[in-house]
């Protein structure tokens, strides 16, 4: 009777003490996995880290010069404020027509927005934005020619069509902008959109300033000399900048 009670209350011992072999065994292989996975993460967080430190640089400069694109483009746009209704009533223009020139700008950006969009889809970002600064910067230097013009009917037609020009020109700017923020800025996007955001204001506010300044100085001509020569000769380090990686 003794042997048969002791034979149950030793198997009974048997499944803890195998658990608790099992449950050894198990931190073994954990304790053992544990470094590799560690080195790696590590490995990987140091790999992200030094990629990030180094594209740093770089993506600085893209947001720079985004950011100088904005400004301009709208220093362009506002910049005649100041002195073109003038001009145009020297002329015979009525101020309705006067109206209707500046809100051109903005109708045709409505309009050009989702075509703009087709074309970044097909050609990319950088080569429409390209094409809209060089666009926009040649229809706001021929701008200037306006008021070498006599005819009321020749200026009104002369201006209607170079404002097309010019906002067509911006709003391929303007778009390709920001879709080049949304792919270089994923992780990062609202500080760069703010950043855009505030040079466009800062464009919109010193625009009629520098027009102002350059009409008093040189006449109907210098402001859009000035403001399109400057959208115009920054494409080729505006290029490299945006191209390089």
């Amino acid at each position: 009777m003794e042997q048969k009670d002791r034979i149950p209350s030793s198997d009974s011992n048997e499944p803890d003490s195998f658990d608790g072999r099992l449950n050894m065994t198990e931190r073994a292989e954990i304790n053992l996995s544990d470094p590799h996975e560690h080195s790696s993460d590590s490995s990987s967080s140091e790999k992200e880290t030094s990629q990030s430190v180094s594209s740093t640089p770089r993506k600085v400069v893209i947001l720079a010069s985004l950011c100088l694109i904005a400004a301009i483009q709208f220093e362009a746009l506002s910049m005649i404020a100041p002195f073109y209704p003038l001009e145009a009533a020297a002329k015979g223009v009525s101020t309705t027509v006067v109206g209707l020139i500046f809100g051109t700008y903005a109708f045709l950006g409505f309009i050009f927005v989702p075509i703009v969009g087709f074309m970044i889809a097909k050609y990319g970002p950088k080569s429409v934005l390209f094409v809209g600064m060089l666009l926009g910067g040649t229809a706001v230097i021929l701008f200037g020619f306006c008021g070498r013009i006599s005819g009321t009917a020749a200026f009104v037609v002369l201006s209607f069509l170079l404002r097309s020009i010019s906002a067509i020109g911006g709003a391929a700017s303007e778009t390709s902008v920001t879709s080049i923020v949304i792919a270089e800025f994923p992780d990062n996007l609202g500080m760069a959109s703010g950043f855009v955001e505030t040079c466009i204001g800062v464009g919109l506010s010193l625009g009629p300033v520098l027009g102002g300044a350059l009409y008093s100085a040189g006449g109907f001509q210098l402001p859009f000399f000035v403001i399109g020569s400057s959208m115009i000769v920054p494409i080729p380090v505006l290029f490299y900048v945006l191209s390089n990686k």
